[in-house]
């Protein structure tokens, strides 16, 4: 579990130097790339769902690893990936644990981020007989932003509608068919 936005910011308070991480003894991955540099440039930064760097290099830092096995040293997608096991609906079909790393860290720019998007199809399971959605687009910007969940989601839900359609539009009321059968004491014609 993330400390949050509390805690990283409390850190921040203090230099880079008595943050960083003493790696000297880490056999791990993180360890082996992870620079005062890089602590500095990105100690600052979170994911959408709260993870600071300090949360996502916790684990290899309490654990410093095997002379002879190499670890990986920081938090796996796996950790946030939600639990859609028991889930129907059109996002679970097509939202795989590779697509959640690729958009995890993105957001629009009015902050609407993967996690936010969606929320209601990991807070809503669905029901074996009514297909949902399963997220929500947000604005506008976030059908580029997440076109590569958003896109698939629309055409499995609207029977193969791509991104290149166009809805056809006709207002010619004159092109209408079909509402000889409707009671005239209820509609004009």
């Amino acid at each position: 579990m993330p400390f949050g936005n509390t805690h990283n910011n409390f850190k921040l308070n203090f230099k880079v130097e008595e943050e960083y991480p003493d790696l000297t003894k880490h056999n791990n991955h993180m360890a082996k790339v992870l620079t005062k540099d890089m602590y500095a440039k990105l100690r600052d930064k979170q994911t959408p769902s709260g993870f600071t760097l300090d949360d996502v290099i916790q684990t290899g830092v309490d654990n410093p690893g095997h002379p002879f096995i190499m670890t990986v040293g920081c938090v796996a997608v796996e950790e946030e990936y939600p639990d859609l096991t028991k889930h129907i609906n059109h996002m679970v079909k097509v939202l795989t644990k590779d697509m959640y790393a690729k958009l995890r860290g993105k957001q629009t720019s009015s902050g609407f981020t993967q996690d936010d998007r969606i929320q209601t199809g990991v807070d809503n399971p669905g029901h074996p007989f009514i297909m949902t959605i399963g997220c929500v687009a947000g604005e506008e910007e976030s059908y580029e932003v997440f076109k590569d969940l958003l896109d698939p989601i629309i055409s499995d839900r609207h029977s193969g509608y791509k991104p290149t359609d166009k809805h056809k539009t006709d207002l010619n009321f004159e092109n209408l068919k079909g509402g000889d059968d409707l009671d005239p004491n209820y509609v004009l014609y």
